[in-house]
């Protein structure tokens, strides 16, 4: 599987389970979030980004092109913006099923998934963010 292949499996994986939960966007391509909450106002709607962060590749086995397998690591982000000073409820909410979403091999049995991790990040452009990550190692051959 290249790169490409990843992240779109990955893309498709995450609307297939998220349905309308929350608006979504995705890293690097147009979407035009709900507007932050005015100050004060608990009124406001959540919404999500994923990202997909490539890291290492290793060559894994020798041979001739066309029969070498590689490793990559993936990372999935999805960084959750909520209301300020209504609680983290909502966002460990949308954490947990995202977790849920990506527990699995994205129906294939080269795409392996490994850790997990989530983190409260604070406030900034008057939204509450937090970020949810899991880990993934998958195989190419070429």
């Amino acid at each position: 599987m290249k790169r490409n292949e990843f992240r779109d499996r990955a893309y498709k994986t995450f609307i297939s389970g998220w349905g309308v939960v929350t608006p979504f966007g995705f890293d690097n391509e147009k979407f035009d979030p709900p507007q932050p909450p005015t100050k004060g106002s608990q009124e406001g709607v959540p919404w999500v980004r994923l990202t997909v962060r490539h890291q290492n590749t290793e060559q894994i086995s020798l041979g001739p092109v066309g029969f070498r397998k590689f490793e990559h690591q993936a990372s999935l982000i999805l960084q959750i913006f909520t209301v300020p000073n209504t609680g983290m409820k909502k966002s460990d909410e949308l954490a947990q099923l995202f977790f849920e979403i990506f527990d699995e091999d994205m129906g294939r049995n080269d795409v392996f998934g490994g850790e997990s991790s989530y983190r409260e990040r604070g406030t900034a452009e008057g939204w509450q963010m937090s970020e949810a990550r899991v880990e993934y190692t998958y195989h190419e051959t070429r």
